[in-house]
C-alpha cells in the first residue's frame, strides 16, 4: 500500500497518457511533507498509518476521467490555483478579491468532484447503433490524446471516463454559480496544524500548508487551537478513506 505506480498507461506509449490522476495536486500535498519529503497517512476504520510521497498511488485515481479533461480545463484550474497559493504563501496576497475567490471556488469544486468520482467511478454506457472495427490500444490512446472519444467494440460501450470528464466540468460550473460573489478568507493557525482529507465533502475549506488554509465566507484571521481542532474535525468527517498531515501529534481535533 502506498507504493508508487507507473504513470503511463502503456510502457513506451508515445501519447504519454496519464494513468495516475491526482485528486488533490501533488504540489499541494508536498507542502504538508516532512523534512524527508513524506506525509503521514491514516486510514479510516483501521487507523493504520504509513508514510507516503506526494506522487504515490494512494492520492490518485486510475483513469477515472479522460486525458483531455486532465490535461485541459483541470490543469488550467490547478495552475491558476497553485499560482495564487504561491502568492499567498509569499505574502504578496493578503486578502482575496472576487477573481481570486473564483479561482479558489473552481479548485475546491474540482477537488470535490474528482474525489466523488474516484470513490464511485462513472460506469461504461452502452451505445446503440454504433459499429466498426476494433481499435488497438495505440489507436484508442491517439484518439483520446486529441480530445476524441471512442466506443469499445465489445458490447458497444462508451468508457465512463469520458462521461466523468464532462460531469466534473458541469459540476464545477454549477458550483461556481452557486458560490458566485462569495469570498474566501485566509486563515492561519496560531497553534496546532491542519490536516487534509481525501475529500472536502461539504466543508468549504482548502488547506494550503499545515498552518494556513482558505475558508469560504471567512474573514482573514489567525485562529486559536480550539478552532484549528474544529477545522480538523470537519476535515476528518469529510474523509472517505483516509486523511493525511505533516505530523498528527500536533493536529488537534483527532480523537481516537
Amino acid at each position: 500500500m502506498g507504493r508508487p505506480r507507473k504513470r503511463l498507461r502503456v510502457t513506451g506509449n508515445p501519447e504519454q497518457l496519464t494513468n495516475c490522476q491526482h485528486v488533490f495536486p501533488a504540489a499541494s500535498i508536498k507542502r504538508f511533507a516532512d523534512l524527508n519529503g513524506l506525509v503521514t497517512v491514516r486510514h479510516l476504520g483501521t487507523k493504520k498509518q504509513f508514510k507516503a510521497k506526494p506522487d504515490e498511488d494512494i492520492f490518485c485515481a486510475s483513469c477515472v476521467w479522460d486525458y483531455h479533461a486532465e490535461s485541459g480545463y483541470m490543469l488550467d484550474i490547478e495552475n491558476q490555483f497553485l499560482a495564487l497559493a504561491g502568492e499567498i504563501l509569499a505574502s504578496r496576497v493578503v486578502g482575496l478579491n472576487a477573481e481570486q475567490s473564483e479561482t479558489v471556488t473552481k479548485f475546491w469544486a474540482l477537488w470535490y468532484w474528482r474525489a466523488e468520482l474516484r470513490n464511485a467511478p462513472e460506469p461504461d454506457r452502452t451505445v446503440h447503433g454504433v459499429g466498426g472495427e476494433p481499435l488497438t490500444n495505440e489507436q484508442r490512446d491517439k484518439i483520446e490524446s486529441v480530445g476524441g472519444a471512442f466506443v469499445l467494440s465489445s458490447g458497444n460501450r462508451l468508457p465512463g471516463r469520458f462521461l466523468a470528464g464532462f460531469q466534473i466540468f458541469k459540476g464545477i460550473d454549477e458550483c461556481s454559480s452557486q458560490l458566485q460573489g462569495g469570498r474566501w478568507g485566509i486563515v492561519r493557525a496560531k497553534a496546532g496544524e491542519f490536516l487534509v482529507s481525501d475529500s472536502p465533502g461539504r466543508t468549504l475549506a482548502v488547506p494550503l500548508t499545515p498552518e494556513i488554509g482558505l475558508h469560504f465566507e471567512s474573514r482573514d484571521c489567525t485562529i486559536p487551537e480550539p478552532e484549528v481542532a474544529r477545522a480538523n474535525a470537519c476535515a476528518r468527517e469529510s474523509a472517505k478513506s483516509y486523511y493525511f498531515a505533516r505530523d498528527f501529534s500536533v493536529c488537534p481535533g483527532i480523537n481516537d
